[in-house]
């Protein structure tokens, strides 16, 4: 395919399959489909599907149990949808995951403001998947803070954000 058009389809193409193939724990497929979709992406200065294609490469080391490489992954993206002005936290709900990393990376007061700037974000927007993460996150770092009794009361908030949304993975 040379056509930039049927490339920058292909992006898209790439990143959907990518996302099915990380789901179903295909880490081979996943990560040829994302890595090319990102590669395509980057080369058509296409940002949106950067993001897309570079989230999927982060979760799935993520999902390994490879912190530091869901890291290395997702860290350029936040910079990325920062500057691209992005504030939607339902356009790519990757801070959940790069929040989870720093986290397991003991980088704990830089998961603390990530996680500020998150749900402010989803509640300012009512976002019942984004306002679930934060959630998560928020029990995953007060464990981290031996502070048990609100990670209980926080991903028990994170259940009932799930409850609002169609996703059973998540």
């Amino acid at each position: 395919v040379t056509d930039t058009r049927q490339e920058q389809a292909r992006e898209v193409h790439l990143w959907s399959n990518a996302v099915v193939a990380v789901h179903r724990g295909d880490v081979s497929v996943a990560r040829t489909y994302a890595k090319e979709g990102l590669h395509l992406a980057e080369r058509h200065e296409d940002h949106f599907e950067v993001l897309a294609n570079g989230s999927v490469l982060g979760f799935l080391e993520l999902s390994l149990g490879n912190a530091p490489g869901a890291h290395e992954q997702m860290a350029p993206l936040l910079e990325l949808a920062q500057r691209m002005g992005i504030e939607e936290p339902g356009i790519f709900p990757f801070l959940p995951d790069e929040i989870e990393a720093l986290v397991a990376l003991g980088e704990l007061d830089s998961a603390q403001a990530l996680l500020e700037r998150l749900e402010e974000q989803a509640m300012a927007r009512d976002r019942p998947l984004a306002l679930a993460g934060a959630a998560r996150c928020r029990g995953m770092l007060a464990a981290a803070r031996a502070d048990f009794d609100h990670a209980i009361e926080a991903v028990e908030e994170a259940v009932e954000h799930h409850g609002r949304v169609a996703q059973p993975f998540d």
